[in-house]
């Protein structure tokens, strides 16, 4: 096993391009780390975020000529950018909007976000630096912290600390919004923690509680 020198916390693990070389990147609390060789010393700090709240990261090319990673810093700092230009540049932070959480989906990139409402979606076609997003969807209130964002069979699920939602497949489209609660049996286990870290394998997705 091999601890990287800096350590925070990790998130996530993703690839992305760097330059022209496809990297292990690791999304920790406070730094985005890239794996240049299986060393300690290996794990370079791509970006140090400088506050202790990063979550999610995810990659989408829209007509970009290249992938970009959103990273995602929790509801009270607005996200980054990366375009993987090298290790540590070029990265851009979004004048506008914070986000819980990202997910791509074929031409669209999708958007977990608090507003004073409650937890509500978004999505863009155009993605890069200056992404436009669409207005938003209410996913659950504020009693109902939602947090993650998976694509399984063909459709978006959403996590929360009292289980699962979807959009309906017209809202998908978008045709109409509309979410199912899915898994309504899971409000009796309500945890903080539920569904954090839910992700996909194979034909299964995994759901912790």
């Amino acid at each position: 096993s091999v601890t990287p020198t800096t350590t925070s916390g990790g998130k996530q693990f993703i690839e992305f391009v760097v330059g022209s070389t496809r990297r292990l990147c690791l999304v920790t609390n406070q730094y985005l780390l890239i794996r240049t060789a299986d060393t300690a010393a290996g794990w370079v700090v791509g970006r140090n975020f400088t506050v202790t709240t990063a979550r999610r990261a995810a990659v989408f090319r829209s007509a970009q000529t290249r992938d970009y990673m959103f990273v995602a810093l929790g509801a009270g700092t607005n996200y980054w950018v990366w375009d993987g230009t090298d290790n540590t540049t070029t990265w851009t932070q979004d004048a506008d909007d914070a986000a819980i959480n990202f997910t791509p989906y074929r031409d669209e990139l999708f958007m977990l976000q608090q507003q004073t409402g409650g937890f509500f979606l978004r999505k863009s076609l155009t993605g890069g630096t200056d992404t436009s997003w669409g207005a938003g969807y209410a996913i659950t209130d504020r009693t109902n912290p939602a947090s993650e964002l998976v694509i399984f069979r063909e459709r978006l699920f959403v996590g929360s600390e009292w289980g699962l939602y979807a959009p309906t497949v017209e809202a998908m489209m978008g045709r109409s919004f509309q979410v199912d609660y899915i898994t309504p049996s899971f409000a009796a286990q309500r945890n903080a923690n539920n569904t954090i870290g839910m992700h996909t394998w194979n034909d299964w997705l995994f759901t912790p509680m």
